[in-house]
């Protein structure tokens, strides 16, 4: 008996070696990693690049009846998504009649292996991992791709963030049947493929409603976010029957009352993304996004206080304003620099200093900092440059003063400047960056680092 790390499929699983087979001498099939309701998984190694993948091979009960030239062109559409927080389809091929899709090797573990196992989850965490997945459906919804089965499986938690994984897949098996297929066969499968999983499925999907649009997704959403931070379902159910009856006719218990540290405005969030109304829910994802960082993850409840909701961002202020404020508050930071050199010194002023007295601001620049390592370790990993220099932003709008951060910030832009090199504004950024790293301090060893990329090129 081979042991599960054999590179070799058993010789008494046909369907591996017919797997094996199709994916030719490019990829080693190492080991089975088990699989859900919809298909196998595999571990493989793509000899060409020296990196390991996963491959997906479809159930031959879900395969039976489908389109395997449908299922391909609606998995393609998927593979267009390129989004840090997405695990990306690299390609698809059909094994013996069963259509697979390939996809990036996430080392970690599933947010469902973790509530497994019974942990809880801090508030600061759960933040950060709703942020992660509200951020993948942003970008997915911009390209209209609907997930459909938003729920712990399919969230991965690697190096501190959470990716998403296996979009467009229930819309691949959906919209791949055969004409003459009966459409209710995929309404309550097993895998809830087509419908969504009925601890996690919505009201219109489980009615079939075909005007479903990405509202659905902000539902499933908020039932793993209430499961994230309650450690329970918000509808325990014995049955998929009972779920989809919970999620079409109850109220989920208050989430406040099943946790008593919770942030009001996290909980009452929460309980809008599950309005069986689409209209009652948040209307985007990134409507979310920009809630949760508007909640403070120290935020804490207390028998006598609870603390007021920040104020709502005016409807004017998006994030391209803020992006335009934050760069002109750059600019007019060297400028006052510059004019306050040409006077004698105030020996009253703050020195300049490379790290920061606000928790806040070394906190985004430490989040910058993984994701900026990350992006570095394989050309692969390049969408995490986008993250990193969002969380080197927040840092130096919180402290203006903090030298280290626009380093890093001058560092991550001049990388992202160099898969565009045609761009120009991605080079301005880069530089203005490094000349307030320089004016706030030129000899911290960053500063000095990144000063090097400039003169280098």
């Amino acid at each position: 008996m081979k042991s599960p790390d054999s590179p070799h499929p058993s010789a008494s699983d046909p369907l591996a070696q017919k797997l094996a087979a199709s994916l030719g001498s490019t990829y080693e099939l190492r080991r089975e990693l088990g699989g859900g309701g919809m298909s196998r998984v595999f571990l493989a190694h793509d000899r060409s690049l020296g990196r390991d993948i996963v491959v997906k091979l479809l159930l031959p009960e879900l395969a039976a009846g489908i389109s395997i030239t449908r299922f391909r062109r609606e998995i393609a559409l998927a593979a267009r998504l390129q989004h840090p927080n997405i695990v990306t389809v690299l390609s698809a091929g059909e094994a013996d009649g069963l259509p697979y899709f390939t996809m990036p090797f996430v080392r970690g573990e599933s947010l469902r292996a973790l509530l497994e196992r019974g942990e809880r989850v801090e508030v600061r965490r759960a933040i950060r991992i709703l942020r992660d997945v509200a951020c993948a459906l942003a970008r997915a919804h911009e390209e209209g791709v609907v997930h459909r089965d938003i729920k712990p499986a399919n969230i991965l938690l690697s190096g501190g963030a959470a990716m998403v994984t296996d979009f467009g897949v229930a819309k691949a098996l959906s919209s791949s049947r055969e004409p003459e297929d009966d459409p209710g066969d995929s309404t309550l499968t097993v895998a809830g493929t087509s419908l969504g999983t009925p601890d996690y499925i919505s009201p219109e999907q489980a009615t079939a409603d075909p005007a479903i649009d990405h509202r659905s997704d902000i539902y499933s959403l908020g039932v793993a976010a209430y499961h994230l931070l309650a450690g329970q379902l918000p509808f325990p159910a014995a049955s998929h029957r009972e779920a989809i009856t919970a999620h079409l006719t109850k109220t989920p218990p208050p989430l406040a009352s099943r946790r008593e540290d919770i942030p009001p405005a996290l909980a009452e969030l929460v309980m809008r993304c599950m309005e069986k109304d689409p209209t009652a829910r948040p209307q985007s994802a990134d409507q979310i996004v920009d809630e949760l960082d508007r909640i403070s993850p120290d935020a804490r409840v207390t028998a006598d206080v609870e603390p007021a909701a920040p104020p709502a961002r005016p409807p004017w202020m998006s994030r391209a304003v803020i992006g335009l404020l934050v760069a002109t508050s750059l600019g007019l930071a060297a400028l006052n620099y510059m004019s306050r050199s040409a006077q004698p010194a105030d020996t009253t002023a703050a020195p300049p200093s490379p790290a920061t007295s606000v928790p806040a601001a070394r906190e985004a620049y430490v989040r910058g900092l993984d994701y900026f390592r990350r992006s570095r370790q394989d050309s692969a990993n390049a969408p995490f440059l986008t993250p990193a220099i969002e969380a080197f932003e927040e840092a130096v709008r919180l402290d203006p003063r903090y030298a280290q951060a626009f380093a890093r910030l001058a560092e991550a832009r001049f990388w992202w400047a160099a898969l565009d090199p045609a761009d120009q504004r991605r080079a301005s950024l880069f530089n203005q960056a490094l000349d307030s790293a320089i004016a706030l301090d030129p000899n911290l060893p960053e500063v000095r680092a990144a000063q090097a990329l400039r003169l280098d090129h």
